[in-house]
């Protein structure tokens, strides 16, 4: 074999690994890409279904303080929601709760901010993730 073929050769397997890398480059990218879209995805319905369970509380629109006015802090386990998303990440809501005010056309209602964050091994929360705020109006029974 001569010189030139095997200097062919090393090119042709420089390149051939070159393309290689690359491409699994831009597999790890899109899967990366794919979770941190199911991470929000699933912050957000996490969001929705606390503000579900807001609106379930329409009855007893009295009672917001004593069900959800104590979820106001990420650190601690006992002042939050918690939950377990699709990918296998904890997530954790907090509640603040407006005073009652005249809302959209005169009615009276509180807004409620619902807050999610992502939760870490050692139980703090580590970013903020999602972000709800909702209109809250008494129902009658």
């Amino acid at each position: 074999m001569s010189t030139g073929q095997a200097l062919l050769a090393m090119a042709a397997l420089s390149l051939f690994m070159y393309t290689a890398v690359n491409v699994n480059r831009l597999y790890v990218a899109s899967v990366s890409e794919s979770v941190d879209k199911q991470r929000t995805s699933d912050a957000i319905n996490y969001a929705q279904s606390v503000a579900e369970m807001l609106y379930a509380q329409g009855q007893f629109y009295d009672d917001l303080d004593i069900n959800f006015g104590h979820l106001d802090n990420e650190n601690l386990s006992t002042r939050r929601l918690e939950t377990l998303s699709v990918i296998g990440d904890s997530l954790v809501a907090t509640v603040e709760l407006d005073a009652e005010s005249a809302q959209i056309h005169g009615a009276v209602g509180r807004t409620a901010t619902i807050r999610v964050f992502s939760l870490l091994n050692d139980g703090t929360t580590d970013e903020q993730v999602s972000l709800m705020v909702t209109l809250l109006r008494p129902v009658a029974p």
